[in-house]
């Protein structure tokens, strides 16, 4: 079996942020993910994810995805979810198209989560 090699992995790295003025519980989890969503009649891909405990942390929560881009086809649509989670129930979630491929590569990517 042939062994992926890591120099070739790729980085998407970033915040997700709120306007609310409230403190998540501790242990809620910011959850990222990077997501084929090029089938409108079917659930998107997930290619990777990154999960973050907050515990007392205020946002901006960092987030950094590590991704292998011969996964990537220039022909599909891609996009970056993240929820805001704490015991099972959503309490944020993104709710914008975030296309992880635009601007410049080593460009912060901001992701802006809505109270549900």
């Amino acid at each position: 079996m042939q062994q992926p090699d890591n120099s070739l992995m790729r980085v998407i790295s970033g915040e997700v942020w709120y306007r609310e003025r409230m403190a998540l519980p501790p242990g809620a989890e910011v959850i990222v993910t990077l997501e084929d969503q090029s089938r409108a009649d079917a659930p998107a891909t997930v290619l990777t994810d990154y999960t973050y405990t907050v515990e007392g942390a205020q946002p901006p929560y960092p987030f950094r995805l590590v991704y292998d881009p011969q996964a990537i086809d220039e022909r599909m649509t891609y996009g970056l979810r993240a929820r805001i989670v704490h015991d099972g129930e959503l309490l944020f979630t993104s709710t914008e198209h975030v296309d992880p491929f635009a601007g410049e590569a080593a460009d912060p990517v901001r992701i802006r989560v809505s109270r549900q």
